[in-house]
């Protein structure tokens, strides 16, 4: 699973490299990889009995993970976050203004398949743990809620973060006390932190 995660992932960034507008290689590669998701799923629920791991995987339930899947998560969450901190300024850099930082002698390639390989890891360790959806939602909205809330490239990866951190736990807490899908309570729960900061920012 994670050589495939990592041959596509691979695939979006050469397709970017190659000059095809990043949304576009982001769609294709989303396309692909849910049509993908939805056969291997469904010639698997047809054919094995292994209907509750599919349900895992793609609706996620942290409270069956395991010790050791828990384990692997924290040591790939350290190592991400030392990762983001120490190159967030040459990757912005890079985003901003490729042909400058080329220019300036750095290594654009390089710095590419770093990130490209550390966001295929993550994202892989994050769907065995806590399943498709809710890897979609604490990738996406606590960055978008961050983007709204803060100024600063360091100050919005800080904010990021522990907006997921505190959005998962209350909704793995929420989930316990309503007898809910964690999934879905964590999920409404950052819908409803971005809907305060988005009108609060709107109000201003």
């Amino acid at each position: 699973m994670l050589v495939i995660g990592l041959v596509l992932v691979y695939l979006v960034g050469w397709l970017t490299y190659k000059g095809m507008d990043p949304d576009e290689a982001t769609s294709l590669f989303v396309g692909l990889t849910a049509s993908g998701g939805v056969l291997a799923s469904y010639y698997v629920l047809t054919r094995y009995p292994y209907s509750s791991r599919i349900w895992a995987v793609v609706f996620g339930d942290p409270l069956l993970s395991s010790r050791s899947d828990a384990v692997i998560s924290m040591i790939v969450a350290i190592l991400f976050m030392f990762f983001a901190y120490t190159t967030t300024r040459e990757i912005v850099y890079i985003g901003a203004d490729i042909e400058d930082a080329r220019l300036s002698g750095l290594k654009v390639w390089l710095y590419d398949l770093a990130l490209y390989t550390s966001i295929g890891i993550v994202v892989i360790v994050m769907i065995n743990t806590v399943g498709f959806i809710l890897e979609h939602v604490l990738i996406l909205i606590p960055g978008l809620i961050a983007h709204y809330a803060s100024k600063g490239v360091y100050r919005a990866l800080t904010l990021s973060i522990l907006i997921a951190l505190f959005s998962f736990l209350a909704g793995l807490a929420l989930a316990i006390g309503f007898d809910q899908s964690s999934s879905a309570m964590t999920g409404c729960l950052l819908v409803l932190e971005f809907g305060v900061v988005y009108f609060a920012g709107w109000y201003r």
